[in-house]
């Protein structure tokens, strides 16, 4: 437990420091939006593409990894649903819990997985990666539309489906890995020159993100209803990381891939959610609320679950 605390540590720490950085030194929230933009289309796009393109997994480990992750985002879905209607939350706040409950914060996968497992955990974080952003982003998209669409009239909802969906296409992460993935079918991980340079601006990538990370990260008095929030806690970060553990050990992964899938599930939500309810129409403040508490939770239950599992 205190090898996996001291590892866990640095990374928590970066994301502490990001936000007394922006609180004390660099309060211009402009300097960090233009970060944003850095890591998004250049830094982090490089770093997966790099460790896509030297991958060499089989089809048997990826189908089985993919029915692990994909089955535990499938039940945090059902279960956030159920609970939330069975409170009768109005369907903004059933949109944000949603969110809160099923997606993924994959830049603190990435770090905690090299800090904790090295490159190879790097390599099956990726994946996860490719895997959890499109399915949260169609199923996410999908769900609200369907509890908005009657709710809403007078938000354009479908304009915004739309453009969600186009971004979903031009996103850069995704781009990237099935770039890295058709380099590494094609045996392109030889051009030394390329890889190189990917590693070597890439390697910036994971300290920077953290720090912005942190700097995002808003700690203020909490607008929004308890119960709503600690669902989404509870659900994502206490109920998915044991049901991944348990249905991982049920598919034979190995430890390495089992901890990996495990780090889906402690972090966080993603940050993007935010914006998401606001284009979409759910409960943005709740959506903030969830982010922030739960970043916050993840400070004690990431080197807390990642020891007992």
């Amino acid at each position: 437990m205190i090898s996996i605390f001291t590892s866990v540590a640095p990374v928590l720490a970066l994301i502490m420091i990001g936000y007394v950085v922006r609180k004390t030194l660099i309060p211009d929230m402009n300097f960090w939006d233009q970060s944003n933009k850095l890591l998004y289309w250049v830094l982090m796009p490089t770093l997966l593409f790099y460790h896509t393109s030297t991958i060499d997994l089989d089809n048997d480990t990826f189908s089985k990894y993919a029915i692990v992750i994909l089955t535990s985002f499938g039940i945090a879905t059902v279960l956030s649903l159920v609970v939330t209607k069975l409170f009768r939350y109005d369907v903004r706040v059933i949109s944000s819990v949603l969110q809160g409950s099923i997606r993924h914060n994959s830049f603190i996968v990435l770090a905690l997985a090299g800090n904790l497992f090295g490159t190879e955990a790097i390599v099956l974080a990726t994946i996860g990666m490719a895997i959890l952003i499109a399915a949260s982003n169609l199923v996410v998209v999908g769900i609200v539309i369907g509890l908005l669409r009657k709710k809403e009239k007078d938000v354009d909802i479908f304009q915004n489906v739309l453009s969600i969906l186009i971004s979903i296409v031009k996103n850069p992460i995704l781009l990237s890995i099935f770039a890295g993935l058709l380099f590494s079918g094609l045996h392109g991980n030889n051009i030394l020159i390329l890889h190189d340079t990917m590693l070597l601006l890439g390697s910036s990538a994971l300290p920077f993100i953290l720090l912005v990370i942190g700097a995002n990260m808003k700690i203020m008095r909490l607008s929004s209803e308890v119960l709503p929030i600690a669902i989404a806690v509870l659900i994502k970060m206490i109920f998915i990381p044991i049901v991944l553990f348990f249905i991982a050990r049920y598919f034979n992964l190995t430890e390495l891939e089992t901890s990996v899938v495990i780090l889906f599930g402690v972090v966080p939500t993603a940050a993007s959610s935010y914006s998401v309810a606001r284009q979409l129409g759910g409960d943005h403040d709740l959506m903030a609320d969830i982010i922030t508490v739960q970043t916050l939770f993840s400070f004690i239950s990431i080197p807390l679950l990642i020891g007992l599992l």
